[in-house]
């Protein structure tokens, strides 16, 4: 837990000698569990968030979330596209957000 709570910002793990050591099952979990906060963070960053509501669907070898109130405009689009990237990795699928209204 304490590598979730470290990788969830920042730096990414994959050369970070604690995360190297692990086994590869928990190194994947490490990712996966990090991957998750740091797209949430980055979906709810900005002080008054304005996504009300989130979804998550499994698509023909993509993720879909959609993300209701989804700026279009401004910082948070990119801090999501930087905060999903671990998340993708540690699936193995790309992750394509949508704002549904």
């Amino acid at each position: 837990m304490g590598l979730v709570a470290r990788y969830h910002r920042g730096a990414l793990p994959f050369a970070h000698p604690a995360y190297v050591r692990l086994a590869r099952a928990k190194r994947h979990m490490v990712a996966l569990l990090s991957g998750i906060l740091r797209l949430a963070e980055a979906v709810d960053s900005g002080g008054q968030s304005s996504v009300r509501k989130i979804r998550l669907e499994r698509h023909n070898g993509f993720v879909v979330l959609r993300a209701e109130g989804y700026p279009a405009t401004g910082k948070r689009p990119e801090r999501i596209a930087a905060g999903r990237y671990l998340l993708e990795t540690a699936c193995g699928l790309p992750i394509l957000v949508l704002n549904t209204g």
